[in-house]
């Protein structure tokens, strides 16, 4: 069996005058490549390349093996190129669980335009009144508003998210002023 790298060096001595010309091409000695292209047609079992004084010339086996080779060259350059392109973009599945109104106004905005850059991700967006109570384990993103219990996911601060105490004067003026979110607990509301 004939590798890619040697159909390459035999297109190389299809596409030169000369082997001298195709040993400045692949940077070899004139002799390395004699060597070479023997070791193939021994490996192979059949003469490649008639050589004489004057010019080279493939034998029917030879150029059968440069035409059908250089297709499947073309084959598997473009193989790597799709797996490059691959890892280049984002492929596979996300799924995402967010809160209702943090996810509708914040979280669909930035899957859209995410979705629009890496057409090959499938997206997967949950919105949830009470995200991290299903199952967690379901979802590669969990997007979560407020203080996060002992646990085992991985977390990332997004975005400060400042709230405010308000009450009526009304209020204030039967249970006082608030000095602690704490003291909510011994309020009625």
């Amino acid at each position: 069996m004939t590798d890619a790298f040697e159909i390459r060096f035999l297109l190389v001595i299809r596409e030169s005058k000369s082997l001298l010309e195709a040993s400045r091409k692949l940077g070899l000695t004139p002799s390395a490549v004699t060597q070479r292209l023997q070791q193939m047609e021994k490996k192979l079992d059949v003469r490649l390349l008639d050589r004489s004084a004057r010019q080279l010339r493939f034998t029917d086996e030879g150029e059968l093996l440069c035409v059908r080779g250089a297709e499947l060259l073309q084959q598997f350059d473009a193989l790597l190129e799709d797996l490059h392109q691959r890892r280049r973009g984002f492929v596979g599945k996300l799924k995402i669980n967010a809160p209702f109104g943090f996810g509708r106004q914040y979280v669909a905005p930035a899957v859209a335009a995410f979705k629009s850059l890496h057409p090959e991700v499938e997206i997967a967006l949950t919105l949830s009144d009470q995200p991290m109570v299903e199952a967690s384990d379901r979802f590669d993103v969990v997007i979560h508003i407020g203080q996060l219990a002992v646990s085992n996911l991985v977390c990332r601060t997004l975005a400060p998210n400042r709230r405010f105490i308000c009450a009526s004067p009304a209020f204030i003026a039967r249970h006082g002023l608030l000095d602690s979110p704490e003291q909510l607990a011994h309020q009625p509301c």
